[in-house]
Parts: structure tokens; C-alpha cells; sequence
């Protein structure tokens, strides 16, 4: 099978890094473009096998063109020449450290692992996650991630389209593309498919 690790993301760290990538629906002053961000990607399967490993890696670098201390606000502007206006959370105590100069690189890694059984118990699904700021007085600076389990049900098969519809825990359904390799056949119906998600943020700050 095929999921898209997109598909899967994780809702916080995702949250975090769209700030700074999406485009807004309303028009933005001048410092708010998307920053250019950098998508590398790998994935290993197993002839025949459905599912597989996904990882996925895409890495922000910036530097810090402007602050304003009252609004706690900060421009960020790319190699490009984009620049986008960043909002400081209150979690970020070391905002004051921050400086016009500085060098700032965040990445975001999520690696994605499915696969298919017919196992009667499972692990029961849920997300836990770890967050770690930079010490007081620091440059600003966060390392976080997030792991999820996520179980579907296969209800049914599309030979021709060769593809597989999932029901999820909550009853939504979704349709996928199984890879040309794997076979499609009725006796797919029934099994489990578990995806396990992980991702992890790491971002950096230094002195220019």
C-alpha cells in the first residue's frame, strides 16, 4: 500500500513548521512570503510486501532580519531573499536572546512505517510526545517529537483500480493505491494495517 507521509502528519509539530512554509488566503504585508524549504525523501519496501518505510526530511535555513522587541516579532529571510514575519509563542522564554544576524535552521523529520497483519491484538492507538527547550538565557532553540500509532481495517478491495479502502477508528473511510508489486485479492479484506508515525523537529539558532 501507498500513504503518503503528508497524510499522516503530526497536528504540533506540523502547526509549528507551517508558520513559517504556507501561504496565507488573505493578502500579507511584504515580510510575510512562505521561506523556500528544502524536501528530501527515501523509502525502502519489500518486493510483494504491502507497506514499507517512508522517511522524509525538509529543512528551513534563515536568518534573522529584523525583531520587534514590543510585538515579539521576528523576520526571518531565506537565502531567496523570502522573508516571512514570525509570531514568538510564549514558550519561547529565550526571545530576548534572539538578534538581528543570527542564523536560525529548523528541520523536521517524519518517517513513516506500515504494515499489513492479521494479528487478533494490537497496541491500542495514541500519540506521546517530547519537548526540549534551551536553557534559560540561551539562544533560542527547540528540539521536539512525536510519536503516533494508527490502526485501519481493510473492508474492501478494487482488483481493476487496484486499490484498497480503509476504515479507521472513528469510521472514516479513505481509499489508497497499492503498489504495482503487491497483489490485490479478496482475502486482503479484513487484515489490519497499522502506520506508525514519527516525527521530530530540531530548531537552531547561532550567531552569524
Amino acid at each position: 500500500m501507498s500513504l503518503q507521509p503528508a497524510a499522516l502528519r503530526l497536528t504540533t509539530l506540523s502547526a509549528l513548521f507551517a508558520l513559517l512554509t504556507a501561504c496565507a488566503s488573505e493578502p500579507q504585508p511584504p515580510a510575510s512570503e512562505p521561506l523556500d524549504v528544502k524536501v528530501t525523501s527515501a523509502s525502502a519496501t519489500a518486493e510483494g510486501e504491502p507497506g514499507g518505510v517512508t522517511r522524509t526530511t525538509e529543512t528551513i535555513t534563515a536568518t534573522v532580519a529584523a525583531i520587534d522587541a514590543d510585538k515579539r516579532t521576528f523576520v526571518l529571510e531565506d537565502d531567496a531573499g523570502h522573508r516571512r514575519e514570525v509570531q514568538a509563542p510564549a514558550e519561547m522564554i529565550n526571545f530576548p536572546q534572539l538578534a538581528v544576524g543570527d542564523r536560525v535552521k529548523v528541520e523536521l523529520v517524519v518517517e513513516t512505517v506500515i504494515f499489513v497483519t492479521d494479528a487478533a491484538q494490537l497496541p491500542a492507538d495514541g500519540a506521546e510526545q517530547l519537548v526540549v527547550a534551551a536553557e534559560e538565557g540561551a539562544k533560542p532553540g527547540l528540539v521536539a517529537a512525536e510519536h503516533r500509532q494508527v490502526t485501519a481495517i481493510v473492508i474492501a478491495v478494487d482488483v481493476e483500480r487496484h486499490t484498497a479502502t480503509l476504515q479507521f477508528e472513528d469510521g472514516s473511510l479513505r481509499t489508497v493505491p497499492v503498489r504495482a508489486d503487491v497483489d490485490v485479492t479478496p482475502m486482503a479484506v479484513g487484515k489490519k494495517v497499522v502506520m506508525l508515525v514519527t516525527a521530530a523537529m530540531a530548531i537552531t539558532v547561532t550567531e552569524q
